[in-house]
């Protein structure tokens, strides 16, 4: 400290204007051209970081220096079109699940996800993978002339159409051979011919498997569910028994429903 200053500093704003001392406060900062840092018009000390972020101010990305930041606001972010070759209906462009300019995934809607999906021979499931952010989701198959038209998969059998087959099967005689033919290869497509028969019969309860008479078989469809052994059988025959809950249909109860029930008991 000089002697000028013994009794006192004579400050300008964070400079002494006699001894130059330096103190942490009154700081003119500005704004460092091309950046965002900003320094003290009158000692140089480093100030704060005053980023312009895009979109008005609410935005994810600086327009300055390009950093960026966490903005859960989606009208802070900018979503490409991207091109989704599994979508079957309208444009096959969609906005995509990941911000192009920060990276952030879409958690809100948690949409605009492109899957890859691949199979597991007779899963009931097929894995996709984003292929935008990498998000992993299982979900059924979803047959078209007995093919997946997501994963591809093709089950030995035509499961859509041998269900429906097995369930309005009628004989005009004794012989159930065919009948019996149909439930051996039911059951060797695992896990997927499980998901296929408890849909089927899910659909009874609101007449959703159309005009055909599908409670012929439907209490021998219902007791094949145990038979599989899938993780989920407790739960498909829990949801068959609540249905009739929600239906007028008298063949759904007593075919499908009732018989649900006592093969619950039975596990």
């Amino acid at each position: 400290m000089k002697l000028s200053c013994l009794f006192g500093h004579k400050w300008n704003g964070c400079l002494c204007e006699r001894c130059g001392a330096v103190r942490n406060e009154g700081h003119d900062f500005k704004s460092v051209e091309g950046s965002c840092q900003s320094i003290c018009s009158r000692c140089g000390a480093e100030g704060p970081v005053r980023h312009t972020w895009n979109h008005v101010g609410r935005g994810c990305k600086c327009e300055v220096c390009g950093a960026t930041r966490t903005v859960l606001d989606l009208n802070g972010h900018r979503f490409p079109y991207v091109f989704d070759p599994h979508v079957t209906v309208g444009s096959k462009e969609h906005r995509s699940c990941t911000c192009a300019d920060c990276g952030w995934v879409d958690t809100v809607k948690d949409f605009g996800h492109v899957y890859d999906y691949t199979y597991t021979p007779r899963a009931a499931k097929h894995k996709g993978v984003c292929t935008i952010c990498g998000k992993i989701e299982f979900s059924e198959h979803f047959y078209t002339n007995g093919v997946c038209e997501y994963c591809g998969y093709k089950p030995g059998v035509d499961l859509n159409r041998t269900v429906a087959d097995f369930a309005s099967y009628v004989s005009l005689s004794l012989d159930e051979s065919e009948l019996d033919e149909m439930e051996k290869k039911l059951l060797a497509e695992g896990d997927a011919a499980e998901a296929v028969i408890f849909g089927f019969l899910a659909r009874c309860s609101y007449g959703g498997v159309g005009n055909i008479q599908w409670w012929k078989q439907a209490k021998r469809l219902t007791k094949m569910l145990p038979r599989f052994k899938s993780a989920q059988v407790k739960e498909h025959l829990a949801q068959l028994v609540d249905n009739a809950s929600r239906t007028r249909s008298w063949e759904y109860r007593t075919e499908i429903a009732d018989t649900a029930k006592e093969e619950l008991k039975k596990l």
